[in-house]
């Protein structure tokens, strides 16, 4: 007997030796599948492999009523209620996906579509080639009644796909009486079909409501963006485009889809059923609403999973009472003046930052917008505060108001009251947003400024090593190394050989042979690092004067300025041009 035998081959002794079973039943099963014959109760299959007559007995029982059939999943499924889900056979209803036609109308709008994050739209190709007959009804729960058979109601994935056209005219159909919104009302708001008169005629509707819901649809449709999560691209998402493609022309299919990422608890995914999550309203009391909002949108771009962690959503917190304070202080500080380079600077820098914050926002790009509206514009004021004994009123106000403005999507209630309480008696929600002036936008003061910083931070970095020194040389480089790196850029950019490259930048500068060497290899090493413009050393020197009380005072030292062939310091060969020599005594 071939179950007795496996048995003892396995040493299974009770029904309690599940793992030993299991691998005596694998091997029956396989050896009977592969070797087994079917005896004389089989009657006309009696004899023959069980291998080769499987197909032929199973379609013999199913046409004589003796077998049926049954479903299973491939793997088990489990449901949102941790119950095990099972296959039922019953009548149902099916979206046909898999019609060519249709599947060709919504690849064509899917190549018409923009899609946020760019990577997705194989996504949408896959799902759009594998979508079949997809069954589109339940027997209970919230939904719509399916108009067909009353048995059912419509699944959610399916029903809540055009919804967003609904929404241009809720508000102009509010007191219309569900029965006369037949779907004659619909084919013309949507699609134009008939004419306002004639809906009127067969509904009853009053002609004006007609015409202003026509009129509102029109006015907000196609679909600028639908936003939802990622993971409903491989059903909802893909089912609007279906949807749209089937019901309205083709003026109004999709213009926009953007997807977002999932949630996270301190790096852990959220789970409402383990209790590892922050309600919104939990977070909402402790931190506040413009905290919340501000962390879920600059921490990371929307596409991408949040990581909600208490440490850092508090330092957002901190960091924006900061940003309210120093406004309110800020506010009305300065003097009526000519602006000056480092003003100048300022209003360069800030149209840029406008600039870059709106391109995040139209691009969905919420940490990018975030970043600059706050982070990087906190910082241009604090250097404004930092290098100016006296601020320009003018340039203090455009920047505040600046960034008061571009802040408002993130943190509406504290700008609102920000706006308010630096002298304006609007809403913040209402103004217009924030202009790009390009002709304030000066690259060579911007130059200038980045010149100064770098060597502040040379100076900094060295005076961490350096003790007891007083007074701090700045040493510019001599202007044939100004050619040098006009040419080195060129040559670099070919890649040639060291060699090669060598041979053509010494040719006439063949006495600076070893700082030539020196300069190629350091930069061929980090083409990077090589700046693509230079100042000539005059005009070093004339930023170094202009910055020069700053600079004192940042080190409480006295500072020398002088060019590379005027200085008798061994160490000021060293010097480059954007990166002068320093020296400390």
């Amino acid at each position: 007997i071939p179950a007795r035998e496996a048995c003892e081959e396995y040493g299974v002794e009770s029904q309690e030796d599940e793992e030993a079973l299991e691998k005596a039943t694998e091997e029956i099963y396989e050896k009977e599948f592969h070797t087994g014959t079917l005896n004389a109760n089989c009657q006309d299959f009696a004899s023959e492999k069980v291998n080769a007559v499987k197909d032929r007995l199973t379609e013999q029982f199913e046409n004589q009523g003796r077998f049926d059939s049954m479903y299973d999943f491939s793997e088990e499924v489990v449901c949102r209620c941790g119950g095990k889900v099972i296959v039922s056979m019953q009548d149902s209803w099916f979206l046909e996906y898999g019609d060519k036609g249709w599947k060709d109308e919504v690849t064509n709008c899917l190549d018409d579509v923009e899609l946020i994050p760019r990577n997705t739209r194989n996504q949408y190709e896959h799902t759009i080639n594998w979508l079949e007959s997809w069954p589109c009804i339940r027997n209970y729960g919230l939904g719509t009644e399916l108009p067909f058979d009353e048995d059912f109601v419509i699944e959610p994935l399916s029903d809540s796909t055009i919804y967003m056209a609904f929404y241009p005219i809720r508000h102009i159909i509010e007191d219309v009486e569900a029965e006369k919104l037949e779907p004659e009302f619909f084919d013309y708001v949507f699609n134009e079909e008939g004419t306002a008169e004639e809906v009127a005629d067969d509904t009853e509707i009053n002609l004006e409501v007609i015409e202003e819901a026509r009129e509102s649809f029109d006015y907000w449709y196609p679909l600028d963006w639908r936003t939802s999560a990622n993971e409903l691209i491989q059903n909802h998402l893909t089912f609007m485009m279906f949807h749209h493609t089937a019901l309205f022309e083709e003026e109004n299919w999709p213009e926009g889809i953007a997807t977002w990422g999932m949630g996270l608890l301190e790096g852990e995914k959220m789970s409402t059923s383990k209790g590892h999550v922050v309600p919104a309203d939990e977070a909402l009391d402790k931190y506040g609403a413009d905290t919340s909002r501000f962390f879920l949108f600059a921490s990371v771009e929307p596409w991408q999973d949040f990581d909600w962690k208490s440490e850092e959503v508090k330092d957002y917190r901190n960091k924006l009472k900061k940003f309210y304070n120093r406004t309110l202080d800020l506010h009305g500080e300065g003097v009526e003046r000519e602006h000056n380079n480092l003003d100048k600077y300022v209003i360069s820098r800030l149209n840029k930052i406008k600039r870059e914050a709106t391109e995040g926002l139209e691009e969905f790009q919420t940490r990018k917008a975030g970043l600059k509206a706050f982070f990087e514009l906190n910082s241009l004021i604090n250097t404004y505060i930092s290098r100016s004994d006296k601020l320009n009123a003018k340039v203090v106000e455009e920047a505040l108001e600046a960034q008061i403005k571009l802040m408002a999507p993130f943190t509406p209630h504290i700008c609102e009251e920000l706006w308010n309480e630096t002298g304006h008696e609007t809403l913040v929600s209402e103004e217009d947003w924030p202009e790009v002036d390009e002709e304030k936008i000066d690259e060579e003061i911007e130059r200038a400024q980045e010149f100064v910083e770098n060597t502040v931070s040379d100076i900094r970095e060295l005076s961490e090593i350096v003790d007891g020194f007083a007074t701090v040389r700045i040493i510019t480089a001599e202007n044939w190394k100004r050619e040098l790196f006009q040419e080195m850029n060129e040559v670099i950019e070919e890649r040639p050989e060291f060699g090669e490259a060598m041979n053509r930048l010494i040719e006439g500068r063949k006495e600076y042979a070893e700082t030539v060497k020196k300069l190629l290899r350091e930069y061929m090493d980090d083409p990077g690092a090589m700046p693509e413009e230079v100042f000539s050393s005059e005009r070093e020197v004339e930023i170094l004067e202009e910055n020069r009380e700053f600079i004192e005072k940042e080190f409480d030292v006295d500072i020398v300025i002088e060019t590379e062939e005027e200085s008798g310091e061994e160490k000021a060969s060293r010097a480059e041009p954007g990166k002068p020599a320093i020296v400390m005594k």
